[in-house]
Parts: structure tokens; C-alpha cells; sequence
């Protein structure tokens, strides 16, 4: 069984799939059979394409089967080379990314786990200026979590901004209720705390201005999609104030 290169994603899926079923099946008697048998197809798939997305989906597929032996070395490895290529899909770079970051963050290796949260970050506001924007929010609010939770790992919430950032992915995938939740703390902890004991109120009361109305947007248009028009309004209508003075229209 082969591919024979570009336009063959539909082989290459069987392949990774095959893969992967290889590995399940020989994870309860835990043979390193099985795991070979699986790198072998993935290395024959990878190497009869020429479609760099299909090659970063194998290359991201065989990292984990790597990490799951516990070889963080070669998985590191596997997820290096994605971001070498260039004419990957986006949505992969991101996964192989976060994929980074927390392999890195496992082996303790802090430095680089924020560096690759802060290349990811990079990527997409490039891309986003290149292209003027649009179709990459999903991924943005993922990069965004990902450096938050990187942030966070290393002790940083108070210059992580992890509620608003995890606020926006979760409001990405639709998940309002904790998102609200989020939003809420990220301004409510700003307008009222004056505790600078509280670590958790530091890391809101550090936020600039424009996050803090970033923040205040975000609230209205997500109750606004719960179809709270009446809060929706009222908060915007603060912002846009808030906007009003921090830019003097």
C-alpha cells in the first residue's frame, strides 16, 4: 500500500489511520512491535508526499506516537520540522505548536515553551497583516490560550492574562457560559479590587486599558449571542465610553 504524492490526502488518511489503529491494537499487550509497525506507515506515507500539509498531519501524527513511548526527543523532533514547513496549513502549525510548547513544558524546559507560544503569536499576527485578517480567529484565540497557559505554568499571572485569553477560546468554541465567566473576572476584577495582595486580582488590574475594553467588548457581544440584548447594550454602551475617554474622541 502507497501513495503516490499531491491530490492523494484520501490515501494518506487511510494510511495515518492504519497507523494509529496499529498502535491501539498493540496498546493493552504494550508491543513495541506495534508502535514500529505504525512509525514504518507513517514513514512511508510521509515520504511519498509532496503536499507539505499532509506531511505536517503525519509528522504530527508520528510525534505523538513518540510521545506516548515517553521518546519527548524524536517527538520534539517530528514537531520542529512542521514549523519548517512553509506551506503547511495554519491549523496544523498551530497544533504542532501547542503540541511543542507542552512536550517542552514536560521536560522542563520553560524558556522554550514560551518561546514557541511566542512564534505562534508571531505566525498568525504576520499572516493576519499579509492577508488583511479574517478566517484565522479560531486559531488566534487558540495561540492566545496557549501562551496564557504557558503564562500561567511558569508563574507569570500577572503578565499572562490568562482569564481573558482562555475567556476568548472558550468563546471560539461556543462554550458562553465559562466564557462569560472569564470575561466577567478579567473587568470585574479591574473596576473593584483594590487588594494588590491577591495574585488572581494582580493579574487583571495589570491589564493595559485597551485589553480592559477588549475585555468589556468581548462581554457584550458574547451576551448579545445569548441573546441578552438589554445587558448586551449596556455594556457596550460602556465601553464605547470607555473608548470615548482612553481615546479622546
Amino acid at each position: 500500500m502507497g501513495c503516490t504524492g499531491v491530490g492523494d490526502d484520501g490515501c494518506a488518511a487511510v494510511l495515518v489511520t492504519g497507523a494509529v489503529g496499529r498502535r491501539t491494537e498493540g496498546e493493552n499487550r504494550l508491543l513495541d512491535e506495534s508502535y514500529a509497525q505504525a512509525q514504518l506507515v507513517l514513514e512511508q506515507c510521509h515520504s511519498t508526499q509532496s503536499d507539505e500539509s499532509t506531511k505536517g498531519l503525519v509528522l504530527l501524527t508520528m510525534s505523538t506516537l513518540f510521545s506516548e513511548r515517553g521518546t519527548f526527543a524524536d517527538a520534539i523532533q517530528k514537531l520542529q520540522k512542521i514549523q519548517e514547513l512553509g506551506l503547511s496549513s495554519l491549523a496544523v502549525r498551530v497544533a504542532a505548536s501547542e503540541a511543542l510548547a507542552g512536550l517542552y513544558l514536560e521536560s522542563y524546559q520553560d524558556d522554550a515553551s514560551s518561546v514557541t507560544a511566542d512564534m505562534c503569536l508571531q505566525l498568525l499576527e504576520t499572516i493576519r497583516l499579509e492577508i488583511g485578517g479574517g478566517g484565522s480567529e479560531f486559531l488566534e484565540a487558540r495561540a492566545k490560550a496557549l501562551k496564557g497557559l504557558v503564562e500561567l505554568v511558569h508563574g507569570n499571572v500577572e503578565s499572562g492574562n490568562v482569564a481573558l485569553s482562555y475567556g476568548e477560546f472558550l468563546h471560539c468554541m461556543r462554550d458562553f457560559q465559562m466564557a462569560r465567566e472569564l470575561y466577567q473576572k478579567a473587568t470585574q476584577d479591574v473596576s473593584e479590587s483594590k487588594d494588590f495582595t491577591d495574585s488572581q486580582s494582580l493579574s487583571a488590574c495589570n491589564m493595559n486599558s485597551e485589553m480592559l475594553l477588549g475585555a468589556t467588548c468581548a462581554l457584550g457581544q458574547l451576551e448579545a449571542h445569548l441573546r441578552n440584548f438589554d445587558d448586551a447594550e449596556e455594556i457596550l454602551t460602556a465601553a464605547l465610553k470607555k473608548a470615548e475617554e482612553r481615546f479622546e474622541i
